[in-house]
């Protein structure tokens, strides 16, 4: 069921991509954490994890017994745009890397943007039981602390917007407000297919789990309550 549930999130996190790429941050760079590498730059991102070029030296030297990085995975974002363009953002990177050949102590943590005081948009996204977004909000709080912190001490500053979506399809006044801010032109568009989509899924998600219960051996079953089902 895990799957299932992945697979309605990173839908969704397509979808607002999908309406955000349409208005003030079209071309703008951006990472997307909704699928594979290759899928998001078939999309028009720059893929699903944090460039090295943005991070501090001491997340891109944390990796896992296996070799993977840890921090690095665990940072992040569902969407990240940074408002400068693939383009703009090439050039500057060449031209530091250019100035930090001639030092002698050069690291790639040395790069910096230019971004004209211009924040970084976050936005996370994450499905709760319909009555209970105020702890899907400090989860995803919780979440964004250690990147946002990670990000302003590199000296960037942040915009954080935090889109609870219902489980059963409930859209919440506050969803509006950070779509219109991220520069969604007709949010209300997009409310009504991520309603759809999350009434649709919930369907599946209900129908597989019936089937994956019915599949269980008789004694895994949950037995029933004697005193709730009497004979």
């Amino acid at each position: 069921m895990k799957a299932s549930y992945i697979s309605r999130h990173n839908a969704a996190v397509r979808m607002i991509y999908k309406a955000i790429s349409k208005g003030k941050h079209g071309g703008h760079y951006t990472i997307m954490d909704a699928g594979t590498a290759e899928h998001m730059q078939e999309l028009g991102t720059q893929g699903n994890q944090l460039p090295a070029w943005l991070l501090p030296q001491d997340v891109l030297m944390d990796f896992g017994k296996d070799g993977v990085p840890v921090l690095r995975n665990k940072l992040r974002p569902d969407i990240l745009i940074i408002p400068a363009t693939v383009t703009n953002i090439n050039e500057q990177l060449q031209r530091q890397r250019l100035k930090l050949a001639t030092c002698k102590r050069r690291r790639l943590a040395d790069l910096k943007l230019d971004l004209k005081r211009q924040p970084i948009t976050i936005i996370e996204v994450g499905y709760c039981a319909n009555t209970r977004i105020a702890d899907k909000y400090k989860e995803k709080a919780r979440q964004h602390l250690l990147r946002a912190t990670m990000l302003q001490s590199m000296g960037y500053a942040v915009e954080y917007h935090s889109i609870p979506l219902g489980a059963a399809g409930a859209i919440y006044n506050t969803t509006n407000e950070h779509l219109h801010t991220c520069g969604v032109e007709q949010p209300k568009s997009l409310l009504h297919k991520l309603h759809r989509h999350a009434i649709k899924t919930l369907h599946n998600i209900v129908v597989g789990r019936r089937q994956h219960e019915s599949k269980m051996p008789c004694d895994c079953k949950k037995q029933p309550n004697p005193r709730r089902h009497p004979p």
